[in-house]
């Protein structure tokens, strides 16, 4: 049952990914929320200045995460490192990031940035790696 909600969450955090991917949350989207704080000087310079920063965090947190659940989910709850489904979760996580940079593209207002799908992909690996070495 445990392995069963693990999945339940892997699906439900795929659709999250999906979600933020699409034209809702662009860059033009999002720097329209942070000109909320125009008329807070502080605050709006802060977060236009490391809007690009915010933005490549999610990357790293969105596919790092999906990397770390999906490996639950995989190993039925261990975090013991397994080589070979350590290696089929990264590149399931890596394709599931290229897929999301596509479905970015094919969403008005966005585009495939390659930037973005190295942050996803260095986002994965370095879950990847906090596994791996939690195991040492």
């Amino acid at each position: 049952m445990r392995n069963l909600w693990l999945w339940i969450i892997v699906l439900f955090w795929g659709g999250v990914i999906y979600y933020f991917g699409g034209a809702g949350f662009g860059r033009a989207k999002t720097q329209a929320l942070i000109d909320r704080f125009r008329k807070n000087p502080a605050i709006w310079n802060f977060l236009d200045r490391h809007h690009g920063k915010f933005r490549a965090a999610f990357h790293y947190f969105e596919f790092g995460l999906c990397f770390f659940i999906l490996y639950l989910a995989v190993t039925a709850g261990s975090l013991e490192w397994s080589y070979l489904r350590g290696l089929g979760v990264w590149l399931v996580t890596g394709i599931l990031a290229f897929l999301d940079e596509l479905h970015q593209k094919r969403t008005g207002g966005r585009c495939f940035r390659r930037i973005d799908l190295f942050h996803s992909l260095l986002g994965d690996t370095l879950v990847m790696l906090l596994v791996f070495l939690g195991n040492l």
